[in-house]
């Protein structure tokens, strides 16, 4: 499957927010991909055994970023993959970190041209709240041949029912952090991937897709004060700050781990999962 595409000189990043929250991410990739853990298994356990994810599944992921999700996919069998990367920093990075092992295409998934019902899975993690529901789902239907899934998935380096003892302490220091345009505190808290009956709403609405099946894994990343520096490091809020600024609230974070925690932490993290069959 080869992509009908076009490079965007416009848009450097996932959907229709604004510009400084579309280039944030593509700051430092190479950074960023190994502060950024990767995603639960059970999520690609999920993918191979609802989903039909094996060898020579042809697959499509909107918004790879620097490919934690992209490498999963790859291992349980995808293939041709195509993925969407309209940030032409982070696309530059996929190329050198997956070779011909995958397609790119650097533009907006709201613009892009994909042969109809090329692909019998399309995945995104961690990207589908930058990009327009109504039109990206109507893409989504188009591309999956009928009986393809679609999966979407989210992580929070929190979990709101499992308070550990970071998020406490680190309140005072990230709440006051600007927020990007086109975000919102209720985006940071996750409220987008965690609305069941709003994500569910915008799948009725194509009248294409069965109900999705939702699933939620929780899982502990243990942190020391290098590993949370560079976890913290690939926030959009932190990314957004000037480098100076950016650098200070590293190290308040540090300072957090090491004299308040003791050095080391285990953070609660939650993940869920959204699969749906196209009709």
């Amino acid at each position: 499957m080869r992509p009908r595409t076009r490079i965007s000189s416009r848009s450097t990043g996932v959907g229709t927010v604004g510009p400084s929250a579309q280039r944030v991410f593509g700051t430092d990739p190479e950074r960023y991909a190994v502060g950024r853990p990767g995603y639960p298994a059970g999520i690609f356990d999920t993918l191979a055994h609802r989903c039909g994810l094996a060898p020579g599944t042809p697959a499509l992921e909107i918004g790879p970023g620097t490919g934690q999700a992209t490498a999963d996919l790859l291992a349980r069998g995808a293939e041709p993959l195509t993925v969407v990367e309209p940030n032409p920093a982070l696309a530059a990075y996929l190329r050198r970190r997956f070779g011909s092992r995958i397609t790119i295409a650097v533009v907006p998934f709201e613009e892009i041209d994909l042969a109809p019902g090329s692909v019998r899975l399309a995945a995104s993690a961690t990207a589908w709240h930058w990009v327009d529901q109504d039109v990206g789902l109507r893409l989504i239907r188009r591309v999956l041949a009928p009986g393809g899934w679609w999966a979407c998935w989210w992580t929070l380096f929190h979990d709101p029912d499992d308070p550990d003892d970071l998020f406490e302490a680190l309140e005072p220091i990230l709440e006051p952090l600007p927020t990007l345009p086109g975000q919102s505190r209720r985006d940071r808290a996750g409220a987008f991937a965690f609305d069941r009956e709003a994500r569910a709403a915008d799948l009725a609405r194509t009248g294409s897709f069965d109900a999705p099946e939702i699933e939620v894994f929780r899982w502990k990343l243990e942190l020391d004060a290098r590993r949370a520096r560079m976890l913290f490091a690939t926030f959009s809020p932190i990314l957004a700050l000037a480098p100076a600024d950016r650098e200070s609230v590293l190290d308040r974070i540090v300072d957090v781990v090491d004299g308040q925690l003791g050095g080391r932490v285990m953070r609660s993290c939650v993940s869920i999962l959204y699969t749906a069959r196209r009709c």
